[in-house]
């Protein structure tokens, strides 16, 4: 639950355009969060936040490399999801999300 909320106040605090603030949280928060072994649903998402932190802070390299990250963990997700009929609506899903983070890098060279 702390970590849950580390990573909450690390996306509230790239929400109010304080994105420095949130990639010191997220940059903090991560390294427990991967250690806690989430989903690679949630792993994604948090890295996704971080990606989008790490950019509007000037960290472009960062960005790429943690939205790429995030890619990698969503699409392995989503097929794992899309495997299983009972989850394959997640799976569709999940496909829209990872969409959502190839959008983002496409348009963030």
């Amino acid at each position: 639950l702390v970590l849950r909320g580390q990573l909450g106040n690390g996306r509230i605090a790239a929400e109010q355009g304080d994105h420095a603030r949130a990639v010191r949280i997220l940059r903090a928060a991560l390294p427990a969060w991967i250690a806690s072994r989430p989903s690679r649903f949630t792993l994604g998402e948090a890295q996704f936040a971080y990606a989008r932190a790490q950019w509007a802070s000037g960290d472009r390299a960062g960005a790429r490399s943690s939205a790429r990250e995030a890619e990698e963990h969503l699409a392995a997700s989503a097929d794992h999801a899309l495997e299983h009929p009972p989850t394959a609506r997640f799976g569709a899903f999940l496909r829209g999300r990872h969409a959502v983070i190839e959008r983002w890098r496409v348009a963030h060279p």
